[in-house]
């Protein structure tokens, strides 16, 4: 089973230059909305479009939650859609080229990942769901030395782990 982790207090666990200590790297997950509040380093979307109006960031469409058809990855519950996201992109066509990108992480820059998802935005459902959890404790299992910081909503997540 994977877990989060180094994630409880974050704001505890760093070190003077913002880090939590042992990491050179960290990866943001968080929304649009609240992106001015956690985000460091290079904005990128993961999201299947972003914000009109606002700032356009560069999207790195596999990982957006897109099945191998490009239809939507949306609108069902939390297992279902944890199963639809690892088939269809985390271990789906794309696989190689997420392995790629997670190979390609500098430890030496941070970057944060955005989607929508926020807690105002899940009334519903007591504990937040996005895909950008699913895509942060991958992260953790295949690159240990990057900090995963999980905001916005996303450090009470609905899954306790990837599988």
């Amino acid at each position: 089973m994977y877990t989060l982790g180094r994630v409880s207090d974050v704001s505890l666990l760093r070190g003077a230059q913002g880090k939590e200590e042992g990491f050179a790297m960290a990866v943001v997950l968080c929304s649009f909305e609240n992106a001015d509040k956690h985000a460091r380093g290079t904005r990128l979307s993961i999201a299947r479009w972003q914000p009109r109006g606002g700032p356009r960031y560069p999207t790195l469409w596999f990982l957006a939650p897109f099945r191998e058809d490009r239809t939507p990855i949306k609108m069902m519950p939390p297992e279902e859609y944890r199963t639809e996201y690892l088939q269809h992109v985390l271990f789906g066509p794309n696989r190689e080229r997420i392995n790629r990108w997670l190979a390609k992480l500098d430890k030496d820059e941070d970057i944060t990942l955005l989607c929508w998802c926020n807690p105002a935005r899940q009334k519903y459902y007591p504990k937040l769901f996005c895909h950008s959890i699913l895509v942060g404790y991958l992260i953790q299992e295949r690159r240990p030395d990057i900090e995963v910081v999980f905001a916005d909503g996303r450090e009470k997540p609905v899954w306790d782990g990837l599988i």
